[in-house]
This record gives structure tokens, sequence and C-alpha cells, in this order.
């Protein structure tokens, strides 16, 4: 088992390290807090639930410190930074020997410290996520799509060939790198996955596509100039000119033919449709398989 923390700065601590003075001896990866949105049933029995989303999760680690008195103190002192609430790490963990390990966003929860004999000593930390409440896998895969109206400079794929259930080997790219008009994009976990997508101009006016899904984003009066761009994201809810939060562009979402949308677990068939758009504009889209574990 590995279980690393990596903070916003680049600190990394291993938490499994031996050699530094760490030992996990317990994960307990808890599950994700019901979100319960009921009302009761007027005159009647039961209550009218529309329950659907999940909170918070608890990940608590047993960890034992390194038998040496003299070094106790030290081995917390890396550890505190990571135990203020404050503070937004990356916690992955990969439960076994060869496997790809999957991160949580999370915040210090509960931490113990009990002081006892013999030498070394044994705590207890935990954190809780925030943001979604999944984990995610370590690789972030994207995609390129060229706009509809543009797709001729790329390739489309054989729609018959990726709307079934089974598919073979996918690659973190679209091939050839030209782009594509509508791509599979696969989220290989079990629960819903956030996505960013640049948009790059020139480009008058889009709409971005789950056509698995049939949700959609659209823009129709947002015009975008060649080597400009905008970046969407499913996780905040924002449309940044360039990704400066100082520049939204929010308000150009047609809410009338719009619905925010996450990638489902398998495969969702991604494109981009304008009225008006010409090379070199194109759309890359982002995102990490995303597993309810």
């Amino acid at each position: 088992m590995t279980v690393t923390l990596t903070a916003d700065d680049g600190t990394v601590l291993e938490l499994d390290d031996c050699a530094a003075g760490y030992l996990v001896q317990s994960v307990d990866i808890g599950g994700p807090e019901v979100r319960a949105v009921t009302d009761p049933r007027t005159m009647a029995d039961g209550v009218v639930d529309r329950t659907r989303y999940v909170g918070a999760r608890a990940i608590t680690i047993g960890l034992r410190l390194a038998e040496d008195p003299t070094t106790r103190l030290a081995l917390l002192d890396a550890l505190a930074p990571f135990l203020h609430p404050g503070q937004r790490s990356w916690l992955s963990i990969a439960r076994e020997p060869e496997a790809a390990p999957r991160m949580y966003r999370v915040r210090a929860d509960d931490w113990s410290q009990p002081w006892e004999r013999p030498m070394d000593l044994a705590m207890s930390v935990s954190w809780r996520t925030t943001g979604t409440p999944f984990s995610v896998s370590a690789d972030l895969h994207a995609v390129t799509l060229v706009p509809s109206t543009a797709a001729g400079s790329g390739r489309a794929y054989n729609e018959a060939l990726i709307s079934g259930t089974t598919y073979g080997r996918q690659y973190d790219r679209t091939y050839p790198a030209a782009a594509t008009s509508v791509a599979p994009v696969v989220n290989a976990g079990s629960a819903p996955a956030e996505w960013t997508a640049t948009v790059w101009g020139p480009i008058n006016g889009f709409t971005l596509q789950n056509l698995t899904t049939g949700d959609q984003l659209a823009f129709p009066t947002l015009n975008v100039a060649g080597g400009t761009n905008v970046v969407i994201d499913s996780a905040t809810h924002t449309v940044l000119a360039g990704g400066d939060p100082g520049s939204s562009r929010y308000s150009y979402i047609d809410f009338a033919h719009s619905t925010w949308f996450r990638l489902a677990p398998g495969l969702n068939r991604m494109t981009v449709t304008s009225s008006t758009s010409s090379a070199p504009s194109q759309t890359t889209v982002a995102w990490r398989d995303t597993y309810m574990t």
C-alpha cells in the first residue's frame, strides 16, 4: 500500500515510507454522506424522496511513527502542514502493490497523537474530501475536437463503431492530431467525471454537446477571437476568458437550452457545433477517470 500527500505548492509527503519513519497500518475510506432531499407526504405515510447526490466522505489513516524518540517531533512537524484545515491537498492511495493510485481532494478533519510507551507513536489522522467526494485517476486524459463546420480538416469517427457498449483500447488523445468532429470520451471509472473544455478561436457562437447523454452547453453569442480561448469548468461552473477568474463569460450561456453536465461512466460521444468558425479553431476536453471508491 502506498499513501502520499501532495500540497498545492508541490510539497510531497510519503506516509508509507519506513526509511523516513512513517508506517501506515490501516486506511479506512468511508462512504460519502448522502445528501438527503425529502419532503413529507401530506396526509399520507412516507416521504417524497428526491435524493440523488452525495456529500463529503472521511478518510482515516492509522499511522505509526518511527521508534526513535528523537525523531518523532520532526516527523510530526513534517506532517503538520497537511493537518491545517485551510490546506487543500491531494491524498493519493494505491491499495495494491501494482495498482494505479487513486486521488482524493481533501482538507484536514480530525487527528490525535497519544504518547505511549514503548518508544513508537501510533496516531490517527483523518481528512475530509472537498469538492467531489469521488476518487480520480492520476492520469489526465484529453481529446481535441474541431467544430463540425470545420470538420473537414479532422477525422470524424464512425458513429456505428463507437455507439455500442463495448470498445477496444482507448488512447489519451485522438488520432490524427488534427482533431476530430466527434470523439469518444471514455470515463473508465464508476462515477460521473468532471471535465474542462478549452475553446480556441476564431469561433463565433458554439455549443458543446454530449451526444451520448443528450446534454449540452450553448453559447450562441460568445465570440472567441483567433489566438484567444475560453475555459469551461464543469466542477466550478465557470466560463473564463483565458482562464482568468476576473474575465468571466458565464452570462453568455443560453440557459434555456443548456445544462451543466458531467461525463457519465463509460463512453461519452463529444462534439462541438458552431454557426461560424475557421481554422485553427479547436476545443480540448480534459478529464480524469472517476470512481465511487
